[in-house]
């Protein structure tokens, strides 16, 4: 376990209904902890949504890779830790590890970040933000076991499924949930395809571009990482 003034360590416990059919908690849900460690972790350092909202600014989550040597199962303790790396034309990377009560790591995430004007809907300087406590609690990382979430290539021609973005799958901005879209997928490409047993398993959540709001569709197709 990563243990530096810059990075934010958070204890959890997998709760019941927040597993799958395995009795170990789901990828939606251990995604949505590490986002909610990334607001926590922000806001601790002065660069949450309630700061950025008041000059009219918003973090937009873009891009998120997780790997698992294994998924904590029902009752079972666990730490996520959390950092923000460096800018990169216009984007912020976030790490994140989770481990055991003892410090041993088995999980990482690597998310990758935007910044919008909330009027403008457009990307905004990120620079602004690096006299203040954003630029303060970058932590550069050079060595971290799990790279950068790539653009998704398409290969299929057809979807594996179409369904309608519906109002309680929206976020606070309006816009498909994140972890939805995961949870969408996810049981979609469970259904249809055979995935062989491995000891380590790796989800990734990309976000749509434009956004899905409610009414649109959104796809599944198989993809090559």
């Amino acid at each position: 376990m990563i243990k530096h003034p810059n990075v934010g360590c958070y204890k959890f416990t997998v709760e019941p209904f927040s597993e799958d059919f395995t009795s170990r908690i789901s990828w939606a849900n251990m995604g949505n902890l590490m986002l909610r460690c990334a607001q926590y972790h922000a806001d601790s350092h002065d660069f949450g949504f309630g700061p950025l909202s008041r000059e009219r600014l918003s973090w937009v989550f873009s891009r998120l890779t997780i790997q698992l040597d294994r998924r904590p199962q029902t009752g079972e303790e666990f730490l996520i830790s959390t950092w923000a790396t460096g800018v990169q034309r216009g984007f912020t990377t976030r790490l994140f590890e989770v481990s055991d009560l003892d410090g041993r790591a088995y999980g990482w995430g690597h998310s990758i970040w935007a910044l919008i004007n909330l009027d403008t809907r457009q990307p905004d300087d990120m620079s602004r933000l690096l006299e203040g406590g954003f630029g303060k609690a970058l932590l550069p990382t050079e060595d971290f076991p799990l790279g950068k979430p790539s653009r998704i290539r398409v290969t299929a021609e057809e979807p594996l499924s179409t369904r309608k973005v519906l109002y309680t799958d929206l976020d606070v901005n309006g816009h498909l949930n994140s972890m939805a879209r995961n949870s969408a997928s996810s049981a979609t490409l469970l259904s249809t395809t055979a995935t062989p047993a491995s000891t380590t398993s790796r989800c990734g959540v990309p976000t749509g571009s434009p956004p899905c709001v409610q009414g649109s569709n959104f796809v599944t197709t198989q993809f090559e990482p």
